[in-house]
């Protein structure tokens, strides 16, 4: 990811309220997470992004690279309307 992509991804995750997780020194990764009821999604990136949301009930899991945040974006406001709505 290019510096100002990693700028636009800290916003994102900050105004969004992800918190900070891990850091992967395996894969260089710096990972981020938000819970919402029965779901997270977690953020990682260092020079790839990659999403995941986890059902913590069922233990269903949806990942996959991001490579705009725009895509990031919308994943983000599609769950936010449909699962977190009461969160």
């Amino acid at each position: 990811m290019t510096p100002i992509q990693i700028a636009a991804l800290e916003q994102f995750l900050a105004n969004n309220g992800f918190l900070y997780d891990d850091y992967d020194e395996e894969t260089g990764a710096v990972i981020y997470s938000v819970s919402r009821g029965d779901w997270t999604m977690q953020i990682a990136y260092g020079d790839e992004c990659y999403y995941c949301l986890y059902n913590d009930v069922t233990e269903d899991a949806d990942c996959a690279e991001i490579t705009q945040l725009a895509e990031l974006m919308v994943k983000y406001d599609r769950l936010a309307k449909t699962h977190w709505h009461a969160a």
